[in-house]
């Protein structure tokens, strides 16, 4: 019997309770006699405390990375950049359905569409939506429809 060091402390049987790291033999044969000091139960509980923890931090980090990238982008291209929280950013991707918000089609390099003047932000659309949307919120935008509508009468 090994008493668990984790949360529940209870006495439970070594070997189908506590497991070794890796499994290795000594050189006569043996089992080289080291177990972990939590149970499989508590190990498995601070496993998914430990990822649920990372994952948050994971998002929070690529939200101010992605923010950084903008602002840098803004200021080399001289526009306004995103007006929104890393924090509001984790937000809008987790409620983000993995469709282009113009298309509605799947959208494998998504893009956070915001107003190059304003810099209030939209939804996540595709790459190609956002160079569309790029352009079209040029001020070429109405040259470009006086011509179509001339030529394609």
């Amino acid at each position: 019997m090994k008493t668990c060091t984790g949360v529940c402390k209870e006495s439970k049987p070594k070997t189908s309770e506590f497991f070794l790291p890796k499994p290795y033999k000594l050189a006569d044969g043996s089992d080289a006699g080291y177990f972990y000091s939590r149970c499989r139960l508590c190990l498995s509980k601070q496993g998914c405390r430990d990822r649920v923890y990372n994952r948050g931090l994971l998002n929070i980090r690529w939200a101010r990375n992605l923010l950084t990238i903008a602002k840098h982008h803004a200021i080399k291209g001289n526009f306004a950049p995103p007006n929104i929280t890393a924090e509001e950013l984790v937000v809008k991707r987790a409620d983000y359905a993995g469709l282009c918000g113009s298309c509605s089609e799947p959208c494998l390099k998504p893009c956070l569409d915001h107003c190059h003047v304003t810099g209030d932000v939209g939804e996540f659309i595709c790459f190609a939506c956002n160079i569309i949307a790029g352009y079209l919120e040029s001020y070429k935008a109405n040259l470009i429809v006086k011509y179509l509508k001339r030529v394609r009468r």
